[in-house]
């Protein structure tokens, strides 16, 4: 028909194109087998099932039109987008098993960091520093929102002067009252001081919501901000063992020539660290990759701990 024209190509057939030159031919029957049997380390990779397509290709034979009808289910044949290897789906596991122990690991020990006299001088230093940095954050933030309350009043008179000069230039007064050099002028200018106004608000809202999250913080209770701050310095560590662990399987998987399916969506976070590692590699070793993620996790000091940095927890996420 007109949507398809030369019929549609197999599956065999784009099959056949890409494979390499074969001793056997590549069989109908083998694609078969192909989709039954074949496992992944995650189960089957194929099967098939009835697909409603976003198009259907359903047309009358008298006008050669599409046919106005809810859109038909058609057998298709379903495939997985990633088919994992055994040493991918192996180098996986390890990785997000290192995940949960380290992490219950950084918790146990920050938890007997805490309850060490230098950990609890620590603790109580950094709850007393972050009411001063909110108190002091809530003085600017207030003195802010009053100027750009200013900056936005001035704005709208702004547009109210120029709105007045417009239709005065509409009604033939002269330029010496107007003052606009011509339409498109006088348009502009208006523009101009509608987006400055837009701007206004929306700084003069994000503040007053970041005054009414300050004043919330200073609502809290000694308890709730000594949580507060455990919570942080536990993500935070967290987060630099995740960091330093996915380093270390990176290097892993470029040395053994291995994919990253899971590392960002179809593994692009893992291609993008791959184009800037190759330009400057590091060091790298033959250790099976459980035996250097032990190695490495016995290297860090486990009772250095603080909370640098923790006033911008985005850089730990």
């Amino acid at each position: 028909n007109r949507l398809t024209p030369n019929g549609r190509p197999s599956i065999l057939s784009h099959l056949i194109e890409a494979l390499p030159l074969m001793p056997f031919p590549f069989t109908i029957e083998l694609l078969k087998d192909c989709l039954r049997l074949y496992l992944s380390p995650y189960g089957q990779v194929a099967d098939t099932e009835r697909v409603i397509f976003p198009y259907c290709d359903c047309f009358n034979e008298r006008t050669n039109k599409p046919v106005n009808h809810v859109r038909c289910e058609k057998p298709a044949v379903v495939i997985v987008k990633t088919i994992y290897r055994d040493e991918e789906a192996m180098m996986r596991d390890i990785e997000e098993d290192e995940y949960m122990i380290q992490f219950e690991a950084i918790d146990n020990d920050i938890q007997l960091w805490l309850n060490t006299d230098e950990g609890k001088k620590q603790l109580d230093k950094e709850v007393t520093k972050r009411r001063a940095h909110s108190l002091e954050n809530l003085r600017l933030r207030e003195e802010m929102v009053v100027i750009e309350g200013l900056k936005l009043i001035n704005a709208q008179n702004n547009l109210k002067k120029l709105q007045k000069r417009k239709y005065q230039m509409e009604n033939s007064a002269p330029f010496e009252v107007h003052q606009f050099l011509d339409m498109d002028d006088a348009i502009k200018q208006i523009a101009i001081e509608e987006n400055k106004i837009v701007r206004c608000a929306n700084r003069e809202d994000a503040l007053k919501q970041l005054i009414i999250k300050l004043k919330e913080e200073l609502k809290l209770e000694l308890k709730d901000r000594r949580i507060a701050a455990i919570d942080d310095i536990t993500e935070k560590y967290c987060a630099l063992n995740y960091q330093n662990t996915v380093h270390i399987c990176r290097k892993y998987a470029y040395k053994h020539n291995l994919r990253r399916p899971w590392d960002g969506l179809e593994g692009s976070a893992y291609n993008d660290w791959l184009r800037g590692y190759v330009d400057n590699p590091d060091n790298t070793t033959d250790l099976p990759l459980d035996k250097q993620l032990e190695i490495e996790s016995e290297k860090e000091n486990k009772l250095d701990y603080n909370w640098d940095n923790t006033d911008n927890m985005e850089k730990f996420k």
